[in-house]
């Protein structure tokens, strides 16, 4: 083999390698939220895919393992997340929802305050997981019920024995809701909106798609008990709606 021929062969080979090297960089790498949080550095400055909940709010823009780490402010599972513009366009449709997020993680990069396991950055795809199939506005409208819907519907009676105070929700079949509060025995129309139960993660909606969108855990849902978010309630007759 000349000179030349040789020489070209190894030119060949190490550019090969270089481009090689390139792909693989810029490949997305599909990580768990687990592996982020566990071994931080073995992602540090790579591409990734990873799945969540994502929580958007002023100095707390993160990505949670669980909705649950979320309403127990468990921040150390959890990583920051830089809000993008196309981030911030969809916000409505990401914020308290599990999403799938692609971008650049850092680990030396623990976001607000120092609270967070790492921050994801440079972020070039952020969508709902599983995919939206349907607006909030077809569930909050939809026929027939789910049957955890079913089984909502109705009044439930909860209340805080250390001050007194009690209230009555009642879920219609409509999806809408209404909430009575008593204190000193003299009841109040608290809230009113609409509601549907998030078949996935049976998770209650409450207003979704407002500034005030709400959710919460439903642990369990019997005959004449209904425990969520760690509350109990016990189902009850239905109240006279107050004018206000």
């Amino acid at each position: 083999m000349s000179h030349y021929t040789l020489t070209s062969a190894l030119l060949l080979t190490v550019l090969a390698a270089f481009t090689a090297e390139g792909e693989a960089a810029d490949m997305t790498q599909d990580v768990s939220m687990v592996q982020l949080i566990a071994t931080p550095e073995k992602f540090d400055g790579k591409l990734v895919g990873v799945l969540g909940f994502l929580n958007l709010e002023f100095e707390g823009d993160a990505l949670y393992l669980h909705r649950e780490d979320l309403l127990q402010r468990l921040h150390k599972n959890a990583v920051w997340v830089d809000r993008t513009e196309a981030i911030e366009r969809d916000t409505k449709k990401l914020n308290k929802h599990y999403v799938l997020i692609e971008g650049t993680f850092d680990a030396r990069d623990h976001g607000h305050m120092g609270l967070f396991a790492g921050a994801i950055k440079d972020i070039t795809r952020a969508e709902t997981w599983p995919p939206a199939k349907v607006h909030f506005k077809d569930l909050t409208h939809r026929s027939p019920l789910l049957p955890d819907e079913r089984k909502l519907i109705g009044s439930w009676e909860a209340s805080v024995p250390t001050t007194g105070v009690r209230w009555i929700e009642t879920y219609e079949a409509d999806h809408t809701y209404w909430k009575v509060l008593f204190k000193e025995g003299e009841p109040s129309l608290d809230q009113t909106g609409r509601w549907y139960i998030n078949e996935n993660d049976r998770t209650l909606i409450k207003d979704p798609g407002t500034s005030r969108e709400h959710f919460v855990v439903i642990d369990d849902i019997g005959e004449n008990a209904l425990t969520m978010g760690k509350k109990r309630f016990t189902r009850c007759r239905r109240p006279k709606k107050p004018s206000k």
